[in-house]
């Protein structure tokens, strides 16, 4: 039957490519921009399936079928070669069904990143639409908006992050002009999020906002990134200063957090959940989350060394007030670690009742039954209604 759906899945995406499609809105002045309400924000999907990224490929994932397929649409494409638009990825945003996203020109792992391309879902077109001016210029905090791209540029020769000076860029996608904001500082300054013709800003130290044009600077105005809120609030992740142990496990030292919210509105804060491992999954309303318990032994490793799940392997839900807090599901005995936080494309978690964790998977070295080490990811799609859970690879 999984073979049948996917057999369907290769055909409706290859049919995609001969449909019309709904050409692009005219991109809004940045008057128009400042005058005009953002779009409600959903963390909900808007395709009938989740942008997952696993071992450096990207895939969508069909959480009802339990099927993962490459993102790109290219049949004959083996997805790991410079050959394929979608390799050597670095950070990925979705506007429509665009794909927007800094990449490698090379595969060598020490090269800058040093393009920023587009890719249609559906029709898998691909573009460059910037370029680095100089070999050694490296991209990184790249941040969408209708008719701008936000970036910075480093010099990537330079290995200490200390001695690096950040350059941040406007790239208007309606001119192809570029526009430098602001010259050497000492961390990327990256764009949370933006609505009402502001940018919400965090350069490592402070947070604040300024217009399009980076101008009109409101200090301590904080914005949230689209992972991180849902249901118009944010939730921020604050060090409690205490280090979670468990006693004669080597390894399992995990910092402790607390999470607050936000709200967007008011800017009213208040204390969620006072002690976690992990981040959260913000999702239509929810929040999913785990708490702090004992450390786990999974295996050891080729050196002797314990391979430790410090996080914990049961999630809990509540709404985004606390409330109706529950056990949602447990995932112990597959040899999985749920990673620090879930890589959600665009802040899209889930589609429908089901929401994505990414996980880390240890597998038995061949020939060595007793001894692990890392294997290819896994994706966990669970159910909120009923906790039920899959854990997904790519076969």
């Amino acid at each position: 039957m999984k073979k049948l759906i996917y057999v369907f899945l290769i055909l409706s995406v290859i049919l995609s490519l001969f449909s019309c499609t709904t050409p692009l809105e005219t991109v809004p002045t940045s008057e128009e921009i400042e005058e005009t309400m953002e779009p409600e924000y959903t963390d909900e999907s808007p395709f009938d399936f989740i942008l997952v990224a696993m071992d450096g490929i990207l895939y969508r994932l069909y959480p009802e079928a339990e099927i993962l397929i490459p993102a790109c649409i290219d049949p004959l494409c083996n997805h790991k070669s410079l050959s394929c638009p979608l390799s050597k990825m670095g950070e990925v945003d979705v506007v429509g069904d665009v794909l927007y996203y800094s990449r490698k020109s090379s595969g060598v792992s020490t090269d800058p990143i040093d393009k920023i391309c587009t890719y249609n879902l559906f029709t898998g077109k691909y573009d460059v639409v910037y370029e680095t001016k100089k070999s050694e210029e490296s991209i990184t905090y790249l941040y969408v908006t209708e008719r701008y791209l936000f970036f910075n540029l480093f010099n990537s020769n330079i290995s200490s992050h200390n001695d690096r000076r950040f350059h941040l860029i406007r790239y208007d996608l309606q001119t192809g002009e570029s526009l430098a904001l602001a010259k050497d500082a000492l961390d990327s300054i990256q764009a949370l999020s933006s609505e009402n013709g502001r940018i919400y800003w965090y350069d490592g130290v402070n947070h604040y906002s300024t217009d399009f044009e980076y101008k009109n600077k409101k200090d301590n105005d904080r914005g949230f990134h689209k992972n991180t809120s849902t249901g118009g609030y944010g939730f921020s992740f604050t060090p409690t200063g205490e280090i979670l142990k468990t006693p004669n496990i080597n390894g399992s030292a995990c910092p402790e957090y607390r999470i607050t919210r936000t709200n967007l509105k008011t800017r009213e804060e208040s204390v969620l959940i006072e002690s976690t491992g992990t981040m959260v999954v913000p999702y239509n309303g929810k929040l999913i989350y785990t708490r702090p318990e004992p450390a786990v032994v999974i295996g050891k490793g080729a050196n002797g060394t314990n391979i430790v799940d410090r996080y914990g392997s049961k999630l809990f839900i509540c709404n985004i007030d606390g409330s109706e807090d529950r056990f949602l599901c447990d995932i112990s005995g597959n040899n999985c670690v749920l990673f620090l936080m879930s890589r959600a494309i665009g802040g899209k978690y889930g589609v429908g009742d089901y929401v994505t964790w990414h996980l880390w998977y240890y597998e038995p070295v061949k020939g060595k039954p007793d001894v692990l080490q890392r294997g290819d990811d896994r994706v966990l799609v669970v159910n909120i209604n009923t906790g039920e859970y899959k854990i997904l690879s790519v076969d």
